[in-house]
């Protein structure tokens, strides 16, 4: 009997060996050693002597990092509630009587499987100043002059989020659509027969039962948007005009490329905790008791 139990305490252990091989390489390890680097100089291979604070400190005097701070602020209050909004009225679209649901959930999923750097190129091409299609609609509907979409420093923050928004709705829709779907149709039916129309069966029925779901959306689109990388780093040359478009993550990016990597540990714990803290509150603010 006791020789069973550890056959298959064993059989266990070895399920699980490789994930927690995975988790102490790639996890658990590189945020250790990332710990270490904010108080140790980094010293490939040699001796680390400690450095205190210096690095924080030095965080605190950054105007870039706080302005990449302020970009992508802006960022994820442009993409998360227009990406949350739009996926949240397909969802409902999609989940009543209509004709060609199927092809409408492949077609809105479909920019999701595609690879962001392909997006972001294809992008490039339709807000081109000279030669985008946006541009050239624009100008022969509505006799507007060429608008510098990535190139103006007040538009290409907005720019990114459009596209980050168009890139991501999908995987959104079919989340909130999952979530609609496990609302019992008897409720409705309940409803229905108390005289309630569907406008007041969307608001005291349908979101309330959704809450779950929608918080969960939320926190992810939140954290998808503050993870802004493969946008400007593409579609706006490194994060350009100047730094108008300069993200978090590609700030952090662009001081391990260049091996300054006490900064870049700071910046990216900082960070980490900061988007962590948001996540909490938005959970804390935005999860309710379902009521009706």
């Amino acid at each position: 009997m006791k020789k069973s139990r550890k056959d298959e305490a064993l059989k266990g252990y070895l399920f699980a060996a490789p994930f927690l091989l995975y988790f102490a390489l790639f996890t658990a390890w590189p945020l250790y050693y990332c710990i270490k680097l904010v108080f140790f100089q980094f010293n490939l291979g040699g001796e680390m002597p400690f450095v205190g604070l210096k690095y924080v400190a030095r965080m605190c005097g950054d105007e870039v990092f706080f302005h990449a701070w302020r970009n992508t602020l802006a960022f994820v209050l442009i993409n998360v509630p227009l990406q949350v909004g739009i996926a949240l009225l397909l969802a409902v679209a999609l989940n009543s009587r209509i004709a060609g649901k199927a092809f409408f959930r492949a077609a809105y999923f479909f920019p999701v499987i595609i690879s962001g750097a392909v997006t972001t190129i294809l992008w490039l091409y339709l807000l081109n100043k000279d030669s985008g299609i946006i541009n050239q609609i624009l100008g022969r509907l509505f006799g507007m002059a060429p608008i510098g979409w990535l190139t103006s420093e007040s538009l290409a923050i907005f720019s990114l989020a459009v596209h980050a928004t168009w890139k991501n709705v999908g995987f959104t829709v079919i989340i909130l659509l999952a979530g609609l779907q496990s609302i019992p149709r008897s409720v409705y039916e309940a409803a229905e027969l108390d005289g309630v129309t569907p406008w007041e069966s969307f608001w005291r029925i349908t979101l309330p039962l959704l809450n779950p779901t929608f918080v969960m959306v939320v926190m992810l689109s939140t954290m998808g948007a503050f993870s802004l990388f493969v946008e400007p780093l593409v579609m706006t040359n490194f994060g350009g005009p100047g730094d108008a478009s300069m993200s978090l993550f590609l700030y952090i990016y662009k001081k391990f490329s260049f091996w300054d990597m006490n900064y870049a540990s700071v910046l990216g714990l900082t960070t980490a905790l900061v988007i962590l803290a948001v996540v909490v509150l938005q959970k804390k603010f935005l999860e309710k008791e379902p009521y009706f």
